[in-house]
């Protein structure tokens, strides 16, 4: 466990190294190397964490108690920002950030919200998707309207019904017409959510 835990602690500095190198040079397409770095060490704690989890042999209690104690930096954020949204301090069942879970399994799930109006350029109503990395959405909260300051909202997660790990992520959504929020998970360019919106995991066994 103590190696385990050392080589964490090298993927996040190596990390925390690649971005603030990257704030450091001009924009002259180093970015997209940057971020293929980024990615690559995060997948990389992800595996570790991976690794981990699998040496508990399907035991739900330690495996929770392992992730109610896991060192996250690098891979989820307390709170993450995207566009005029900021969403954090997940808790799923109660625990921060991460969960084990059984297959289809509905989990209990709240966040805090904060809404910036002077981020935003769309004078509109805004209301925040919740799904999952590679599945796609699964929640719309703030339907009331996302206040200036912040907010508690309480919404439901349904685990997915294959074993593997998965990154709960978020994205503003604008909403006009009356579209669908749902519509707003993809951006122009097919792209979901990216990984700086990660703010929890559900671990399915």
């Amino acid at each position: 466990m103590d190696v385990f835990m050392r080589n964490l602690k090298t993927l996040s500095l190596a990390t925390a190294s690649l971005i603030l190198l990257g704030l450091a040079q001009p924009n002259n397409g180093w970015s997209d190397s940057i971020g293929d770095k980024v990615k690559e060490y995060i997948d990389n704690a992800t595996e570790a964490l991976k690794n981990g989890i699998d040496k508990l042999e399907g035991n739900f209690a330690a495996i929770q108690d392992y992730l109610d104690h896991y060192p996250w930096k690098g891979i989820i954020q307390t709170e993450a920002t995207s566009g005029p949204v900021t969403v954090g301090h997940l808790k799923l069942n109660g625990h921060s950030k991460a969960i084990v879970a059984a297959p289809g399994q509905t989990i209990a799930a709240e966040v805090k919200c904060a809404f910036d109006p002077d981020k935003s350029t769309f004078f509109g109503h805004y209301e925040i998707v919740i799904g999952l990395k590679g599945l796609g959405p699964q929640v719309v909260i703030g339907s009331e309207g996302l206040a200036d300051g912040k907010t508690k909202e309480e919404f439901t997660l349904v685990a997915p019904e294959t074993r593997g790990i998965y990154e709960i992520r978020f994205r503003p959504a604008k909403i006009i017409f009356k579209l669908p929020a749902f519509s707003e998970w993809l951006d122009s360019e097919g792209h979901e959510p990216d990984a700086k919106t990660t703010i929890g995991l559900i671990v399915v066994k």
